[in-house]
């Protein structure tokens, strides 16, 4: 049960402290972008989805893409 809970919490403070250290303005030792991580990491169930969709809309298909649209007849 608390695998269920942790697991998401460290992908998204991952994630987010990957973030501050490749921003060359933001200070890795500044407090109070720690304590924004730990809690965006508490929240997960509100913040991880919100960072999926923005590293999906990141994403370029190089090449040529088949349709996977259906069609409804």
């Amino acid at each position: 049960m608390l695998l269920f809970f942790f697991l998401p919490a460290t992908v998204v403070a991952t994630v987010a402290s990957q973030a501050l250290i490749q921003d060359p303005d933001s200070s890795v030792l500044n407090p109070a972008a720690w304590g924004f991580i730990l809690l965006a990491a508490l929240l997960w169930p509100l913040t991880l989805p919100s960072m999926l969709k923005q590293k999906c809309a990141n994403w370029q298909v190089v090449g040529p893409v088949e349709s996977t649209e259906c069609e409804l007849s």
